[in-house]
């Protein structure tokens, strides 16, 4: 039993250090993985055209309600300012239409839901 004492304490200091390192990356990755839902009211919608767009666009309504999932450190730090929510007119003339609601989000965050999922678009003359 004492026999080689030294290398069998040797043995499980490095035993011990293997252990605390694989359970401290496991513990990490779960801090990672660690979701949650948040929900952005009143998030203004933009409207995407060419910069020599020269009709003014009216939209009915002009904000909308986002549900996303991320990580939590990440969605906790967004705001309704910080994402981009917008409709595309840049191949249209004046007219009504009923465009979808595009967003943009940052690559660890899922849109789980927008409400309307479409705006009235007036396009006119200015």
């Amino acid at each position: 039993m004492f026999r080689n004492l030294g290398f069998k304490i040797l043995s499980f200091f490095i035993a011990c250090m293997i252990w605390f390192y694989i359970s401290g990356e496991k513990g990490a990755d779960i801090a990672k993985r660690r979701e949650k839902d948040r929900v952005l009211r009143n998030v203004v919608v933009k409207v995407v055209h060419p910069s020599s767009f020269i009709l003014q666009a009216e939209l009915n309504p002009k904000h909308v309600i986002v549900q996303i999932r991320g990580s939590s450190h990440v969605v906790d730090k967004l705001t309704s300012k910080s994402i981009l929510v917008f409709v595309d007119v840049s191949a249209l003339n004046k007219g009504k239409y009923v465009l979808p609601v595009q967003i943009k989000l940052p690559a660890d965050v899922r849109l789980i839901q927008i409400t309307p999922l479409t705006v009235k678009v007036l396009l006119k003359k200015q």
